[in-house]
């Protein structure tokens, strides 16, 4: 309780209605569970864009389908990090421009939700795709419960007049098996700004690119583990080993599970280190083993996730678009994108090896010729406060600010709907 303490999460009430209802996100009750949870975070960029927050800048304003004023959130982080460094040479006082405004002294002092600025969420997107592809969902709680859905009761069927008329005395279909429970655990960094880091960032904001601020050089870095966690995170694998070499790795013991653990749960973790020729049909063959032993998997809601390498490969099995534009003076060769029965494949750096420890300590996993097939009816990110700021204190000309997130990886379908398919030879 200490630790969710500092990050300002001793209410979960609280803190869920400043992180994700103050925000405009919708809510509702979760069928079974009777938790409160949100739409989904990429649901909400959507909405933001369509509403046109997203165009328009932190200073100015646009009325809302519903009539009321609202501000533009694009640079939003940047902006209210230079009003918490403000805000400490003025004794915690906001400069009388905000007082009144959509940034209040609250927000400032607990909590700065970086993934709804829409500059951060497209560098996210850009670095580490896979996350942006994983829903996350606020929920109200310290602990992420969920149904699962890999299995349903069957219906009553077909039945005769007398039946159909007692109806209430037949036995009720239920929706879903046992529910998920997976306790939120607190994914940190921290990040030093100094005075004109921030403002040069605030107030020349086109001219600084966010990849190349010290927020921007941080939060890129913590995302990338971030990635690589929900990849292959294995909180039991440091069981025989000293704790201490792989302290906040995705070895810890106080790592989140995975994609991979979930698959291996499920005995879908399949070795394919002898397949080394025709991997996309390999491939397309398992994904359609999946759909036909789950009735509860559809295609449409999956993702392929290969490393750089492997989609390389991809490309090179079939006959790549080569074309050359005389009006521009260049060639192109390559797919813009590949999709494998139905399903696109995204590549992401972090499907790799993965190596924490030395001598006995050492654990590995992970290779370039993985391929993970994820489900993302099945697998989400639960979030009582998603990725944020958290201001600590002054140091000299710094401002230290914890970079922090508190949530769960669960997968609804206890892994039945999750594939590794393990080292293809490439």
């Amino acid at each position: 309780m200490q630790a969710k303490k500092a990050l300002g999460l001793d209410s979960k009430s609280d803190a869920f209605q400043s992180l994700w209802r103050n925000w405009g996100f919708d809510t509702r009750e979760q069928k079974g569970t009777g938790e409160t949870v949100t739409q989904s975070l990429q649901s909400w960029h959507r909405q933001m864009a369509e509403a046109g927050r997203f165009q328009a800048r932190v200073a100015e304003e646009i009325e809302g389908p519903d009539g009321e004023t609202r501000r533009g959130l694009k640079g939003m982080a940047r902006h209210v990090l230079a009003l918490q460094q403000e805000a400490m040479e003025n004794d915690g006082q906001l400069p009388e421009t905000d007082q009144a405004g959509a940034w209040n002294q609250s927000m400032l002092d607990a909590h700065t939700p970086l993934v709804f600025d829409p500059e951060i969420y497209q560098l996210i997107t850009d670095e580490t795709p896979i996350l942006t592809e994983v829903p996350t969902i606020g929920q109200m709680g310290f602990t992420a419960k969920t149904n699962r859905i890999d299995q349903r009761d069957e219906p009553i069927g077909w039945v005769n007049e007398s039946t159909a008329l007692r109806l209430v005395d037949e036995t009720h279909s239920d929706d879903s098996l046992d529910d998920i429970q997976q306790d939120m655990l607190i994914h940190a960094d921290l990040v030093e700004i100094s005075d004109f880091a921030a403002r040069a960032t605030e107030h020349y904001e086109g001219l600084t690119p966010l990849r190349e601020t010290a927020l921007g050089t941080r939060l890129v870095e913590d995302r990338r583990h971030m990635e690589r966690s929900v990849l292959y995170a294995d909180p039991n694998a440091s069981a025989d080993t000293d704790h201490s070499d792989v302290r906040g790795s995705i070895f810890s013991p106080d790592a989140t599970p995975s994609l991979s653990t979930f698959a291996e749960t499920a005995g879908n973790d399949i070795d394919k280190s002898t397949v080394s020729a025709d991997i996309g049909e390999d491939i397309k063959s398992e994904i359609a083993a999946l759909e036909q032993s789950q009735e509860n998997v559809d295609r449409s809601d999956m993702v392929i996730s290969v490393s750089e390498t492997m989609f390389d490969v991809l490309e090179n099995e079939h006959e790549g678009q080569r074309r050359y534009t005389s009006e521009d003076n260049e060639a192109v060769v390559g797919f813009d994108g590949i999709r494998i029965g139905g399903v696109p494949v995204v590549p992401a750096d972090q499907v790799r090896t993965h190596s924490y420890g030395a001598g006995t300590n050492e654990i590995t996993r992970g290779d370039p010729g993985d391929v993970f097939v994820l489900n993302k009816r099945a697998v989400q990110f639960r979030s009582l406060a998603p990725l944020m700021t958290v201001p600590l204190g002054r140091r000299g000309l710094g401002e230290e600010v914890a970079l922090g997130e508190y949530g769960a990886l669960v997968d609804r379908s206890n892994g039945r709907h999750t594939l590794w398919l393990k080292a293809y030879d490439i």
